[in-house]
């Protein structure tokens, strides 16, 4: 009777994690085909810049004498202009499109866009509108002269009093600025020292995010002995103005809970500041000789310090995910900081997922592109770090047809699965190799 109870059990639990009724259809929030708020022309495209408790910030992309962009809230079915090419700006210049955005929290985006007065970095704050923060061709403290040039895809972050860029200056060098009484000063550039063995000088800084007063961020190294070299991530950093910047995790240091000790970090990517202060980013190891043979060992995870400097492994590649079509080829991101933790994958034969771990630690896929959304194919889904909010998780689909949406699909936490997650015990979702 017990064994019988127990198979039953072990049953309903792989139906639970196979995402059978637990999700709520995903409901479209902007599509391919809306119309833009003010012009007269239609969305040709979108993405998901942030999600707040004022609404949702989406990237839009629209063609109107040429290709432009613009930020928009979506809130309760409605979508309202933050910054596009009838934003009033502080020097009257015109928003073209949009470069990059970083969190929205408490209705305040840091953004870059290309402007008519060249590439600029804004803070838009609900009721207050678009506030200028730097312009290409400033000159700002610690750059010896040079002056800002362009701004990047994931370079930029802020708050309601700071912010945080990566540039390429007008002399060809790279650096990270992060502003203290709200004036940009240089953290770090490509004269700065990794502090990481066979690393060398900074190259340059693919990766930021700034929460705190805190930048952290990817840099890439270069080994100054090897005359074959090519730049590759040297690991995650801390920048504090005022201070050393720190290293949380460097190229070749051992991966917690590895296979062996030859399992040591090769890969750095999506640095994120937690509100209690760890770091976490995604990452891992991968063995470049069998990776260009096309049969990789690698073992990727999500990967976060405490500020005890002990590690939290929240998903890795080992894991059994209920619902997979290949093997795990990576993390491409993960939402951790809403109560409950989101990731999305990436699989070896080019397919994505979303995945949520219920209180039991149950991992549960939500969706993945080999099926339909909304009658079409899908080619990717992507989340954000900032895509999670009461619940519900905001995420981009992009289809085989060309078209793109934004969307928001509600994840209850059902109690059954706590039930039965504490009637079965410890169950492990790992293989061992």
């Amino acid at each position: 009777m017990i064994k019988r109870q127990s198979c039953v059990a072990t049953a309903i639990l792989i139906g639970l994690s196979a995402g059978y009724a637990l999700a709520q259809t995903p409901q479209k929030l902007v599509w391919t085909g809306d119309v833009v708020p003010g012009q007269a022309t239609n969305f040709t495209s979108l993405n998901l810049a942030g999600v707040d408790g004022v609404g949702a910030a989406v990237i839009g992309n629209f063609d109107l004498g040429g290709s432009k962009s613009g930020l928009y809230n979506y809130k309760n079915g409605v979508l309202t202009v933050m910054a596009d090419i009838s934003t009033a700006t502080p020097g009257g210049e015109t928003i073209n499109s949009i470069i990059s955005a970083g969190d929205y929290e408490n209705g305040v985006l840091i953004f870059a866009a290309n402007t008519t007065a060249g590439p600029s970095l804004y803070r838009y704050t609900q009721g207050s509108g678009v506030s200028l923060l730097v312009r290409q061709g400033d000159v700002l403290p610690g750059a010896g002269g040079a002056a800002v040039g362009s701004f990047f895809n994931r370079g930029v972050g802020g708050d309601a009093n700071e912010f945080a860029f990566r540039t390429k200056r007008d002399d060809s060098t790279n650096a990270i600025y992060n502003s203290v009484g709200g004036f940009g000063m240089q953290a770090v550039d490509d004269k700065t020292r990794s502090g990481v063995a066979e690393m060398g000088n900074f190259v340059d800084f693919p990766e930021l995010h700034y929460r705190d007063g805190q930048t952290a961020f990817i840099g890439t190294g270069l080994d100054p002995d090897n005359a074959d070299a090519v730049p590759e991530a040297a690991g995650v950093f801390i920048a504090r103005p005022g201070n050393p910047f720190e290293i949380v995790a460097g190229k070749n240091q051992p991966i917690p809970n590895g296979h062996d000790a030859d399992e040591r970090f090769t890969e750095f990517e999506r640095p994120r500041i937690l509100p209690d202060g760890r770091v976490a980013f995604a990452g891992g190891f991968i063995n470049e000789a069998e990776a260009r043979l096309g049969e990789p060992d690698h073992h990727m995870g999500v990967f976060v310090r405490n500020t005890d400097q002990t590690w939290k492994i929240y998903a890795d590649s080992d894991m059994e995910l209920p619902g997979l079509h290949a093997p795990i080829a990576e993390f491409n991101q993960y939402s951790i900081e809403s109560g409950i933790n989101y990731f999305g994958v990436n699989d070896e034969d080019g397919g994505s997922y979303f995945y949520y771990e219920s209180t039991a630690g149950v991992f549960t896929k939500l969706l993945d592109t080999y099926g339909d959304l909304d009658g079409k194919s899908l080619t990717s889904l992507r989340m954000l770090s900032d895509t999670a909010m009461d619940g519900i998780l905001y995420f981009r689909a992009n289809f085989t047809d060309g078209t793109s949406g934004v969307y928001a699909m509600d994840v209850p936490e059902p109690a059954s699965i706590g039930l039965i997650a504490a009637a079965l015990g410890a169950m492990s979702l790992r293989r061992r190799r």
